[in-house]
């Protein structure tokens, strides 16, 4: 399956919000995992982060979070 065709099984709302925070949070990657954080980012930023991230949450594409407060790891979509 062809990556168009993967969002295509996805809100547009779910969409916007995955690709919107692998645009602007900070990632940094481990062995097989592709870290991101809300650290860099304030004020209107931060919540506009916050938002897609609740987004994200509700259409289960988060990882449980780890001891680190506000990274997280996205499932592809």
């Amino acid at each position: 399956m062809t990556p168009t065709a993967r969002r295509a099984l996805h809100p547009a709302e779910v969409v916007e919000a995955w690709e919107w925070l692998d645009t602007y949070c900070r990632h940094w990657a481990t062995a097989g995992r592709d870290w991101q954080t809300l650290d860099n980012l304030g004020g209107a930023d931060r919540v506009t982060a916050e938002a897609h991230l609740a987004t994200l949450r509700d259409a289960g594409l988060i990882e449980l979070q780890t001891d680190f407060r506000g990274n997280f790891v996205k499932k592809s979509l």
